[in-house]
């Protein structure tokens, strides 16, 4: 019970509420009193429970600028929060590649020299994994002084801002026009697993998945807890000294070759065990979401952008599962059917710190997860990828993708937003075969002509022996494949960790990976879903 009327702390100067949607805003206060909210022009009031808890919620406003909040306790003033807008708000949510700050993206210079944008605005959730976790501590990783505070695009603020949310965020502007504000709520932890991204009711609830959280606590359950807590502290003090920040900063610009990175493990283990399994890990299970989601769930958006996959290398089987049901989760706590729109991981060999050997199984994963759960959307970004940097540089093309998702699928805008796809194949007499493919504005393109680039991405297969020789181009929206050997049964295309693809539709998006098989009935297949099937000739 609380004796002071109090709001999350996503309720501050600055903030943009959702237009068009009712508005819902919550918090504590003395029991059996009564808040009221003043907001544009309208006003709202309700009861504080027993509980302490409130819940107040403005009708559909447009958008608007330069506003204020007002809130009143038994009719007394408490708190009038300042230059509050109305326009469209996005979750950002997922591991590193989200949280890549733009301060390292390579275009970082050129966005700096932008205007400043008063209504293109960042609120990032401050990074917590656990109860009582003190501002400052090195294992919520960021800057501090940018967490739990609204900051509009500026020079100053830029630098602290999600690259990707950002280009998001600016093509919004673009197209909704000056007068629509733009909000990013960025809540998103680097190297999480998706299951730390579900709350506990959902992950136990299946039956299956709850395994991961009954592990990893009967791992834990013997634990040494003095020897924990000693160990924390000891990462605490050594794993984010200066000289390691310093190395974190070259590696996030992607500027530590591999050699170097092995040497500094040895130089100083401690910055490679930061997450140290426990009740302060912020991978655990369900952690994140009850330390951060559960402090904005309820906050009306406009939906979900999404980053993530990376940290369920070692579980790649299980990934459309666990990220099917982070959706169904964070929609039942908003209470609506979020839209999510994501990004497919790009190309990536190894680093540092990990390999990419299971992210074609991932890739193959998220696209389960755009084909079966409803209004969800993915974006390709396998030409972004870098071979020895799992943290890409080039944000802007991931960004402006998500943005084009949203502006064709949710605003409703005449705009090219998807990759080629696979959806079809015919063999000729002559042994060619016609792939056909769907998402294809403005025709299918090898980009720039180059043969010997598509040879890179695209493998053909005669009784699991490699046919090196064909030839290839394509006609409208279709490639077409001659091969120069004995009976293709097997086609891949971006289908190994790292690869360069120059497959591309007229809209500059890269095709999606896929592998072909033919089965026992001598009909093509994709996992096991047989292909629309023509035994006319491949023109």
């Amino acid at each position: 019970m609380k004796d002071v009327l109090t709001l999350p702390a996503v309720f501050q100067n600055y903030l943009i509420l959702q237009r068009q949607k009712p508005i819902r805003i919550w918090g504590t206060g003395p029991a059996r009193s009564v808040v009221r909210a003043v907001l544009n022009g309208a006003e709202v009031s309700g009861p504080i429970g027993e509980d302490g808890a409130w819940e107040l919620c403005f009708p559909p406003m447009e958008a608007s600028s330069g506003g204020a909040l007002a809130l009143f306790c038994d009719d007394k003033p408490v708190r009038t929060i300042e230059e509050v807008a109305v326009g469209e708000v996005w979750i950002a949510g997922g591991q590193s590649n989200m949280e890549f700050a733009l301060g390292y993206d390579y275009h970082r210079r050129e966005v700096f020299r932008r205007p400043p944008d008063p209504l293109l605005r960042f609120f990032e959730v401050p990074k917590r994994s656990w109860e009582g976790q003190r501002e400052g501590d090195p294992f919520t990783g960021g800057n501090f002084a940018a967490q739990g505070v609204w900051l509009p695009f500026s020079r100053k603020n830029a630098p602290l801002f999600s690259a990707a949310a950002y280009y998001f965020a600016a093509r919004l502007r673009e197209k909704l026009g000056p007068g629509v504000p733009v909000g990013i709520i960025s809540c998103n932890w680097s190297g999480s697993p998706a299951f730390a991204w579900i709350g506990e009711e959902a992950l136990e609830a299946d039956g299956e998945l709850a395994r991961f959280r009954t592990e990893y606590y009967g791992r834990i359950k013997t634990q040494d807890r003095e020897a924990y807590e000693g160990a924390y502290a000891k990462a605490q003090a050594e794993g984010w000294s200066p000289f390691m920040r310093f190395a974190f900063d070259l590696y996030m610009r992607g500027r530590i070759p591999i050699w170097l990175g092995d040497a500094l493990k040895k130089v100083n283990p401690g910055f490679f065990d930061l997450q140290l399994e426990g009740p302060r890990d912020p991978w655990r299970p369900c952690g994140l979401y009850a330390a951060m989601v559960s402090a904005i769930a309820g906050y009306t958006c406009r939906g979900v952008i999404w980053y993530q996959g990376e940290g369920d290398d070692v579980r790649p089987e299980f990934y459309s599962r666990l990220f099917a049901l982070v959706i169904r989760c964070w929609r039942r706590a908003w209470g609506e059917e979020l839209p999510f729109i994501f990004a497919q991981l790009a190309a990536f060999e190894r680093d540092h710190f990990q390999r990419g050997d299971s992210f074609p199984e991932l890739r193959r994963r998220q696209e389960q997860v755009a084909d079966t759960i409803p209004h969800t959307w993915m974006v390709c970004t396998m030409d972004l990828g870098e071979r020895y940097n799992i943290h890409p540089g080039n944000k802007g093309p991931v960004g402006e993708r998500l943005a084009a998702a949203a502006l064709a699928n949710i605003y409703g805008f005449d705009v090219p937003w998807r990759s080629p796809r696979i959806r079809g194949l015919r063999r000729g007499g002559d042994g060619s075969l016609r792939l056909c493919f769907e998402g294809c504005d403005n025709g299918l393109h090898i980009r720039e002509g180059r043969i010997r680039g598509l040879r890179q991405s695209l493998k053909l297969f005669a009784r699991n022996t490699e046919v090196r020789r064909f030839e290839a181009h394509t006609e409208g929206d279709a490639l077409v494949i001659k091969p120069g050997g004995p009976a293709v049964d097997e086609i891949r295309y971006a289908a190994e960790p790292y690869v360069r693809v120059n497959l591309f539709n007229g809209a500059g998006f890269p095709a999606l990976p896929f592998c072909l098989k033919m089965g026992p009935d001598s009909l093509w297949q994709r996992d096991s879903v047989v292909l629309e099937e023509d035994h006319g000739t491949a023109d």
